[in-house]
């Protein structure tokens, strides 16, 4: 395997949760918090509480983190917090907050290849419209149980990977092995759930080292 492919590999499962894991439980409902530019960053705590585990929801960021909720775990110190995950075998500090001198929480959000952090504050009503039942939901890949059928799933994934083959200039193509994900594929966002290993792909594309590999 090229040493692009082996990146797109480590990418996916960095972004990619257990979607057949029954044991998370929200732990309250979450918070949102909001960037100077439209970013929004929902966080929603996971039982039990003493496990410092959450799971962080990141959205219109422009970056590779968008709409991949992840699990995190937090840090916590005197004056600091950091929500930390794993990205190619390495710690990855995704939010950071900080004491400042008006004793006041203040948090940051990094996001792969962005020289600068981005501010972000509490957003009191963003935060009570979102439900935690919505944030595990789609953390979890599951899909309303009034939508059936594997025939939309299809399409998802194939046009995921049709983005990929524009941005790479290949011409792979993919096919859902339904019969591996047994009971579980039609209560499962199955076609974006595989996408995201043909997303991560279509990122690295940015570099024409991996164009050339792939």
């Amino acid at each position: 395997m090229t040493q692009p492919k082996r990146l797109a590999l480590f990418t996916a499962l960095f972004l990619m949760p257990s979607i057949l894991n029954a044991g998370y439980t929200a732990d309250g409902e979450p918070r949102v918090y909001k960037g100077a530019h439209g970013e929004t960053v929902i966080i929603q705590a996971l039982k039990p509480r003493s496990a410092n585990q959450v799971v962080v929801w990141v959205k219109n960021s422009r970056s590779v983190l968008d709409d991949h909720p992840v699990a995190h775990t937090v840090r916590q110190s005197s004056g600091k917090v950091d929500f930390v995950t794993q990205k190619d075998g390495k710690d990855w500090v995704t939010i950071t907050g900080r004491d400042n001198w008006y004793n006041s929480m203040g948090y940051e959000l990094y996001v792969p290849n962005q020289a600068d952090s981005i501010k972000i504050t509490y957003a009191k009503k963003d935060s009570a419209k979102v439900a935690s039942a919505e944030v595990l939901d789609f953390f979890l890949f599951r899909k309303p149980a009034s939508t059936g059928g594997n025939a939309g799933e299809d399409k998802t994934f194939a046009a995921h990977t049709a983005d990929m083959n524009r941005a790479c200039g290949s011409t792979i193509t993919t096919k859902i092995d339904w019969a591996s994900f047994g009971e579980h594929g039609n209560s499962l966002r199955v076609g974006d759930a595989c996408g995201q290993v043909v997303q991560a792909m279509e990122e690295l594309c940015g570099s024409q080292v991996a164009k050339d590999a792939i």
